[in-house]
């Protein structure tokens, strides 16, 4: 697997995290799988060559959409592949949503849509050059233009600022104190953050801490150490976050991702 990131333009700043691609090619014999673990942030995806799909209750096989929304969400999903697979990513920031879609990131909580269904027409043509374009170099340039085109002129802080003072701690204070920084009422902080974000405050906060944790993963450091440097107070809560959010233990995590590159933070 060959994964790297391509930075945004700079009117995306505040939109855009990054641009990344993936490229995967199956051992002879032997099919890719893929895991999709939960995630704090959307992402729009092109499957611009090969194509990933799920396995059905049936025994079976789904195949994913060619180009869509995969939402944030607390979930976890494997997919698999028999052929070479290429995909070029845009991870979006929190209230990035909303802000360049005009829609509440609630929406795409735990989804994976198709492109066209959340962006109609006006998707069509983009997803069209972005399958066809001729390397990742000019996916990146239409996908920043397309972007760009969407981006307001001003963006509101508060979601964005408010996602910032959860990465660094700020659950420790509450709900109620970051409400309050914010000048306005607990119930309108939430509403306005599940708007942004797609999640709740408390959810996005646990899904960071885990997040932090995935990206220790790779590499041999002890896993309690892992989870200490991660933010959680005990292992029993350590292993339990990634079962349910990884849909493994950590350390079947670790055996699973072994040879890859991973992305780094």
């Amino acid at each position: 697997m060959q994964y790297y990131k391509i930075p945004p333009p700079a009117q995306l700043s505040g939109f855009v995290k990054c641009f990344w691609v993936g490229e995967m090619a199956p051992v002879p014999g032997k099919e890719l799988r893929h895991l999709s673990i939960a995630t704090g942030a959307a992402r729009i995806v092109f499957h611009y060559e090969g194509r990933f799909g799920s396995e059905t209750a049936g025994g079976g096989w789904e195949p994913s959409f060619l180009a869509g929304f995969q939402g944030q969400s607390a979930a976890h999903r494997q997919f698999v592949s028999a052929e070479r697979s290429g995909i070029f990513g845009v991870e979006l920031l929190p209230g990035a949503v909303p802000a360049l879609f005009g829609m509440p990131a609630t929406e795409l909580t735990g989804a994976f849509a198709e492109l066209g269904s959340v962006l109609g027409k006006t998707a069509d043509q983009w997803q069209r050059r972005m399958l066809s374009a001729a390397g990742n170099g000019e996916r990146a340039q239409l996908a920043g233009e397309f972007l760009s085109a969407l981006a307001p002129g001003r963006h509101a802080e508060v979601v964005p600022a408010a996602a910032r003072e959860l990465a660094f701690g700020g659950m420790v204070e509450g709900i109620d104190a970051l409400a309050q920084r914010f000048n306005t009422s607990r119930r309108q902080f939430e509403r306005t953050f599940r708007n942004g974000t797609g999640l709740s405050p408390g959810t996005y906060s646990r899904i960071l801490r885990f997040e932090r944790a995935v990206g220790e993963i790779p590499g041999n450091r002890r896993l309690t150490d892992v989870a200490l440097d991660s933010g959680y107070y005990d292992q029993a809560h350590f292993i339990r976050d990634f079962r349910e959010l990884a849909g493994m233990p950590p350390g079947q995590y670790r055996k699973a991702i072994a040879g890859l590159p991973f992305p780094e933070e």
